[in-house]
C-alpha cells in the first residue's frame, strides 16, 4: 500500500489537467500594501511581480508578456465569520432562556425566572455588540480588507514550474532569511509553495 498509493496519485495526476497544475499558493503576504501603494491593486502587483521574478530567472529567463494568468486573493474577515456562529448561538440561547422564564413565570418561581431574566439581559448585551462589529464588516468590501494569502494561476505549466524552482529554498525558514530582494514582495519574505489539487 506504502508504494501503490503514491504510485496512483501519480497516474491520476498525469491523467488529469486541474487548476493546481497552472496554480501556486502563496500562503503569507503583507496584509496590506505599503502607504502610498493602492491596496486595490494587490492582484495586479502580485502579477507583475512574478512578471519580473520569471524575467530575471537565474536559468532561462522568460519573455513571455502574459506568465500570469490570474490571481485568486483570500482576504481576512477579522473574526466575521467565527462571530456570525457566536451570534448564531446566542441567539438559541437567547430563546431557550425565554422559554425558561416563562415556565418560571407560570409556576410561581419568581427566584428563577429573575435569574432567566438576568441572562436574558446579558445575551441581548452579547448579541447586540456582534450586531455592531458585524455592521462594520458589511460595510467593507473585499478591495479594503487585508489579505491572508493568494493563489497565483500561470498561463503555462511550465511557468508554475519555473516559479517553484525560484523559490525553492524559500519552504525553509533560516533560509528564507536570506531570501534575495527579487523574490520578495512589497519588501516582504515569501514562500510560494504548488497548490492542492
Amino acid at each position: 500500500a506504502h508504494a501503490w498509493i503514491p504510485r496512483m496519485v501519480r497516474e491520476t495526476d498525469d491523467a488529469n489537467i486541474t487548476a493546481a497544475d497552472y496554480t501556486v499558493w502563496i500562503p503569507s503576504l503583507p496584509k496590506y500594501l505599503e502607504d502610498g501603494d493602492d491596496h486595490t491593486k494587490y492582484a495586479e502587483k502580485i502579477a507583475g511581480h512574478f512578471q519580473k521574478v520569471l524575467a530575471m530567472a537565474t536559468k532561462n529567463p522568460v519573455t513571455d508578456q502574459a506568465v500570469v494568468h490570474g490571481v485568486t486573493l483570500v482576504h481576512g474577515y477579522d473574526g466575521a465569520i467565527m462571530q456570525f456562529g457566536a451570534k448564531g448561538r446566542h441567539l438559541q440561547d437567547h430563546d431557550n432562556t425565554c422559554l425558561l422564564y416563562r415556565k418560571a413565570q407560570a409556576v410561581g418561581n419568581e427566584k428563577a425566572a429573575a435569574t432567566h431574566l438576568k441572562r436574558i439581559s446579558k445575551l441581548d448585551g452579547k448579541i447586540n455588540n456582534i450586531e455592531k462589529s458585524l455592521r462594520a464588516q458589511a460595510r467593507m468590501t473585499d478591495e479594503g480588507r487585508s489579505v491572508c494569502s493568494a493563489f497565483v494561476t500561470f498561463s503555462h505549466e511550465e511557468y508554475k514550474d519555473k516559479a517553484l524552482e525560484e523559490y525553492r529554498f524559500a519552504q525553509y525558514f533560516l533560509l528564507r532569511l536570506c531570501q534575495p530582494e527579487r523574490l520578495r514582495f512589497a519588501g516582504q519574505r515569501i514562500n510560494v509553495v504548488e497548490a492542492c489539487e
